[in-house]
């Protein structure tokens, strides 16, 4: 006996693989599930699966990151970085692009903002950590001493002056942004 089942619903495709991450925005009081589709973000409802926004890159999502929330903008924001090398920093309300800017040599893999929301450190394929000004768009700081790819780069929770990176050098450095330099390098 055969049986014939009629679709009810159904969602288009969201994700192909790299970064997902899950966020609340204060601005709408809702989460927002962001994940990398071939050369796209998205911002999908998890509770639906439904699209919210598409933000079209020039090629593939190698990181992003949602700015922490302040309460003088009415509005979320997210950096996404792309396998070329370019950053883009979106309106992640409207979807639209606020500026775009290119800083390192190879693709960008870690990305991470200071408490504030004030600065972003990028960490990529060329070995190095770059901090930013989210707001002037420019390059801060830029630092150098791991002998491998950037896997990872957190600033203190308690002390934007002080970032932490990790590489696949098996290293990790604590970065000193008021002195510019290594105030710590431990190795395994």
């Amino acid at each position: 006996r055969k049986t014939s089942y009629r679709v009810k619903d159904s969602i288009e495709p969201f994700y192909t693989g790299g970064p997902v991450d899950l966020f609340h925005s204060s601005s709408t009081s809702s989460e927002s599930l962001y994940t990398s589709f071939e050369e796209s973000l998205l911002t999908v409802s998890p509770k639906t699966g439904t699209i919210i926004h598409r933000f079209k890159t020039d090629s593939g999502i190698t990181s992003f990151a949602k700015r922490p929330d302040d309460p003088k903008r009415n509005h979320d924001e997210i950096i996404t970085a792309e396998q070329n090398q370019n950053i883009k920093h979106w309106n992640a309300t409207t979807g639209a692009l606020i500026r775009s800017w290119k800083g390192h040599k190879a693709p960008i893999l870690t990305m991470n903002f200071s408490p504030s929301g004030a600065y972003l450190a990028t960490g990529s394929n060329d070995r190095t950590v770059m901090v930013w000004s989210v707001d002037g768009g420019f390059c801060t700081h830029v630092f150098k001493g791991h002998d491998a790819l950037i896997s990872m780069v957190k600033f203190h929770p308690m002390d934007s002056l002080q970032l932490f990176s990790g590489s696949q050098d098996g290293s990790i450095r604590v970065w000193d942004l008021s002195s510019q330099s290594t105030a710590k390098a431990l190795h395994s």
